[in-house]
């Protein structure tokens, strides 16, 4: 990971941080969606499949 030599003031450092937690809570949404068992995305793609397949 690079690191950045920038100075940041109090303010600035504490948005910095609520910006980040605010972007780890989205991350953890998503990865609770993509990865939850009741979303059975395998599932629906290969309905989507058989049914372009019987139109064919």
């Amino acid at each position: 990971m690079a690191k950045m030599n920038i100075q940041l003031g109090k303010s600035e450092k504490q948005n910095m941080l609520n910006e980040f937690a605010a972007v780890k809570k989205r991350l953890e949404a998503l990865k609770a969606l993509v990865s939850d068992k009741k979303y059975l995305l395998n599932e629906e793609l290969d309905s989507l499949s058989r049914k372009d397949s019987q139109i064919s």
